[in-house]
Formats: structure tokens, C-alpha cells, sequence
């Protein structure tokens, strides 16, 4: 994919789904990034899906850094995704208290009442321990994500999992992931 696609597909995480984008607007700066980007799906608004979003818009800014000597138009991408990974930070450190069933269990959605099933509720723990090790979410949501990642009974990531998880080289198994610009 090239900078002008990626710039494309990023920018639908700054656009409200209502417009054809994948977000929903918190009180705030914050935004929701939605699994489901349709009236239903905004009513859902599945956990898993909003914290891979963001997951995964962290391993973009990672993705355009390492293209930044190569191609310094980059950086205005990576400072575009490393926003937007911040603004969802807000959202979820915000909404997560709605995801806590009590007794360490999570919830998959808004509509749903009964705890996630053990399969997502693993995955909401995997998740939120990524996002503990995203060094520029501010400190204020940091302390909520692990604060509901100790709750929901996942296990803080280790020095060496952290350093593995930010190696530019850990970006190599995703082949021609983001070829040079043009």
C-alpha cells in the first residue's frame, strides 16, 4: 500500500461513520472506533473491536517511522495515527467502567448484559496489555487500562515483552506492508 492509500485509509479513523467513517465522537477529544460502522453497530460498540483499532493504528505510526528516512512525507502520517491512537486512548479509559461486569469478568458490548465469553475476554486482556506499552497514551488513561487489566485478571507485560513488541525489525512479518511512497 502506498502513502497515498494509507493516507486514505487513515483518515477514515477521524471521519463519524455517520459520514462514511469509523468514528464516534466522545464528550471530549476522545473517539470510539467502531467494529460495526452503522447505527447498530455504533448502539453495540464492541470492545474488542475499538481497542484492535487502536492496536492497530499504533502498529501504523510504528510502520510509518521506520519509512520516515526514506520518505520524510511520512511523518505526517505517523503523527496523524500516533493522534489518533491518543484519542482513542481517551475514549476507552473513559467508557471502560461500562465494560466491567465486577468479579474479573468483561463485557463485549454495550448491548450486552452477560459477561464476554471467555475467548474475548481473553482477547480484552491481550489488548489492554498492548496498550499499556504504548509509550505515548497519556498516563492519566495508562492507569486506567492496566487498572482494568489487573481487574479482569491479565498480568502486566513484561520489560522484554514490551521491547519486542516496539523493534522497528518486529514489523518485518507483514510483508511489503507499506512500500516506499508513490
Amino acid at each position: 500500500m502506498g502513502r497515498t492509500r494509507a493516507a486514505e485509509h487513515l483518515r477514515a479513523f477521524g471521519v463519524n461513520w455517520r459520514k462514511g467513517g469509523l468514528a464516534s465522537r466522545g464528550p471530549g477529544r476522545g473517539l470510539w472506533y467502531l467494529e460495526y460502522a452503522y447505527e447498530r453497530g455504533a448502539q453495540v460498540r464492541v470492545l474488542n473491536g475499538a481497542m484492535q483499532a487502536i492496536v492497530s493504528l499504533d502498529r501504523f505510526q510504528r510502520q510509518a517511522a521506520s519509512l520516515v528516512p526514506r520518505d520524510p512525507a511520512w511523518r505526517a502520517l505517523q503523527a496523524q495515527a500516533q493522534d489518533f491512537v491518543i484519542r482513542g486512548s481517551i475514549e476507552l479509559a473513559r467508557t471502560l467502567p461500562r465494560y466491567d461486569m465486577g468479579g474479573g469478568h468483561s463485557r463485549y458490548s454495550y448491548r450486552f448484559t452477560t459477561p464476554a465469553a471467555p475467548v474475548y475476554h481473553s482477547y480484552h486482556v491481550d489488548l489492554l496489555r498492548k496498550l499499556e506499552a504504548v509509550p505515548y497514551i497519556p498516563a492519566e488513561q495508562k492507569a486506567v487500562i492496566s487498572r482494568y487489566r489487573g481487574l479482569w485478571g491479565g498480568k502486566p507485560m513484561t520489560g522484554a515483552e514490551i521491547s519486542e513488541m516496539s523493534r522497528p525489525d518486529a514489523l518485518s512479518d507483514i510483508p511489503d506492508a507499506l512500500p516506499p511512497a508513490g
